[in-house]
């Protein structure tokens, strides 16, 4: 919508009732304004006559111009963009009595097609009667708690803002309509059942308007150019007694010339309130609020009660005694509570000092929110454990006498074992390094011992090594390699080992075995049979056996030991030849 939006504080000015005296009272603005005193509910009932209307309402933003005395003409909006005006009324409207607003409105020349806005909106509201509500789609009403009026609508809005909702969508082609309107909860929200289409504006013709309200019914009834809306308010007054009224108009992108002419108001001035609360320093209300009416500029004065268990301090707010005025006042009574104490100590037992004293006050027969809880589960959490808390679980009660408090807690600690072990390892070799046998490996001598680990500083402390597996090793006797002699027949028992003893490792050397030679002796032969001399003398040869030393384990030969079989081989083979080539001789030589 073309329809600027921004709420308008109104500075109140002057106001004159028929028949009543006149006096000044200063604003926080500093502006002076002459306030009529009014004594007597009978004489609070007055008419606004076309003569003397901007006695009786204050003209601002855009409508701030010269009032026409002429015509009796009020003009709210000029035809221009982004315009926005009000008037409202200086006094607030007594809710209980009847009031009748007669007039006429001209709501300009040109509808939205034709680039006409916005329309002319009606406000009441419980606030200060200087406060208006935001303007376009608001129509002067959105955005103030407990507002709600009525509205001559010229520009469709088919969109909601936090300050107003969309307008029925019957009249979405651009009609101008008419409709009560509530902004109760700061929204300014169409009662779409209430809605009626209303001529377009049309040559600035001004058209009569009548509101009309009955104090004993709380029945609103709205005529505007022969077309009536009528409404029970009720349940938007609630339990305000005093409305403060204000009209608007605003204009953005499109506009028009909005105005009122020659209006007449019967109505019964409210009478001035002051509310005198009673709170504490934190604002909590410690007496029932005492609440006084009188005429506007009449004195009032409130007092300053004595409450047991407090002590008086200030006044806040208005004055505590002054005159009434159209607005309602505030006097706030502060009083401090006499103080209570106590205290909370948090004790480290095992480094038996204070981890935290925590003072605590509050009023006297108050209760403490304060529990140990969570600071405990905080101690916790870093390696403390809870020793012991004399600090009730369901708090404390502050009183006049101090109270004291202890939480104990210690390191706690976690208890671990750690094990090392002593290790004998026996190599078995060949004079050249390489391996002769597989490594013997001793079962382990292990140890144990305890690691207590403060939990808060991390500090270990540890226990005595204790052997779990003994303390010694037992002796190996070395492994029997065929052709090998090792140059320890045996590594012997090892006792006294302890948990700083090196681990253990022994080497065992194997060298080739020497096997002595066998003397040659020929083979006589026998007989005539030179093969079975010859026989006989291989026989004997072949008989004679290589001595291999006896040992627990034979390996199988190396290389070197193959190579000296393949030689002791050839040597007999030859001394059998030889031994053939004997006897063969011999029996020729006889033949």
């Amino acid at each position: 919508m073309n329809k600027k939006q921004g709420i308008i504080f109104v500075a109140t000015t002057s106001l004159m009732l028929s028949g009543a005296a006149l006096s000044h009272v200063i604003l926080n603005n500093n502006d002076v304004v002459q306030a009529a005193v009014v004594r007597s509910a009978d004489s609070r009932t007055v008419t606004v006559e076309p003569s003397d209307f901007r006695d009786y309402f204050q003209a601002n933003g855009n409508a701030d111009v010269p009032y026409d005395t002429s015509t009796w003409t009020q003009t709210l909006t000029t035809d221009d963009k982004s315009e926005s005006g009000n008037v409202t009324l200086k006094t607030k409207i007594d809710m209980s009595q009847n009031f009748d607003f007669k007039g006429y409105v001209n709501l300009g020349d040109k509808s939205k097609s034709q680039g006409g806005a916005d329309g002319i909106g009606i406000l009441f509201q419980p606030g200060d009667v200087s406060t208006v509500g935001n303007t376009g789609g608001a129509m002067g009403i959105g955005n103030i708690q407990g507002a709600f009026g009525f509205k001559l609508d010229t520009y469709y809005n088919g969109w909601s803002e936090s300050d107003f909702t969309a307008d029925p969508s019957e009249f979405s082609s651009g009609e101008s309509f008419g409709a009560f309107v509530d902004g109760t909860n700061g929204q300014a929200v169409t009662i779409a059942d209430t809605a009626k289409e209303i001529a377009q504006p049309s040559g600035n013709t001004f058209k009569p308007i009548d509101i009309e309200y009955n104090g004993s019914t709380k029945t609103m009834t709205i005529t505007y150019d022969g077309q009536t809306w009528s409404r029970d308010i009720s349940d938007w007054l609630g339990d305000n007694t005093a409305m403060s009224f204000a009209i608007s108009a605003s204009t953005g992108a499109n506009h028009n010339l909005q105005q009122l002419q020659n209006v007449t108001f019967t109505y019964t001035v409210a009478q001035g309130k002051v509310n005198a609360n009673y709170v504490d320093d934190s604002g909590k209300t410690i007496a029932p609020e005492v609440t006084t009416e009188g005429d506007i500029d009449s004195n009032y004065a409130t007092t300053q009660k004595e409450i047991p268990g407090y002590t008086f301090e200030k006044v806040t707010g208005d004055s505590a005694s002054g005159e009434y005025t159209a607005n309602d006042k505030t006097v706030t009574y502060v009083y401090t509570r006499n103080q209570g104490t106590a205290d909370v100590k948090y004790i480290d037992d095992t480094a038996n000092k204070t981890l935290l004293d925590t003072p605590l006050s509050g009023n006297t027969g108050d209760k403490s929110s304060y529990t140990t809880a969570d600071t405990i589960k905080k101690y916790e959490s870093e390696g403390y454990e809870l020793v012991s808390d004399n600090y009730p679980a369901d708090s404390i009660t502050f009183g006049d006498t101090p109270q004291y408090f202890e939480v104990h807690l210690k390191h706690g600690q976690t208890v671990t074992n750690e094990t090392k072990q002593v290790n004998e390892t026996i190599h078995y070799v060949y004079s050249d390094g390489s391996q002769a046998a597989d490594d013997y490996k001793a079962t382990p001598v292990e140890f144990t011992r305890t690691v207590t680990t403060d939990n808060v500083t991390g500090e270990k402390t540890y226990g005595d090594w204790t052997p779990t597996t003994g303390t010694s090793f037992a002796k190996v006797t070395s492994p029997v390699i065929t052709g090998y002699t090792p140059d320890k027949s045996e590594i012997g028992e090892i006792t006294g080992i302890t948990d700083t003893s090196s681990d253990v490792e022994e080497t065992v050397t194997y060298t080739k075995s020497i096997v002595p030679k066998q003397p040659f002796e020929p083979a006589t032969p026998t007989g005539n049979d030179n093969d079975a001399g010859t026989g006989t003398a291989i026989k004997k040869v072949v008989d004679k056996k290589t001595v291999v030393p006896v040992g627990k384990k034979t390996l199988p030969q190396t290389g070197d030991e193959q190579n000296n079989n393949v030689l002791w081989g050839i040597a007999l083979i030859a001394l059998a030849g030889a031994g053939f080539i004997i006897g063969l001789a011999r029996r020729n030589k006889k033949i």
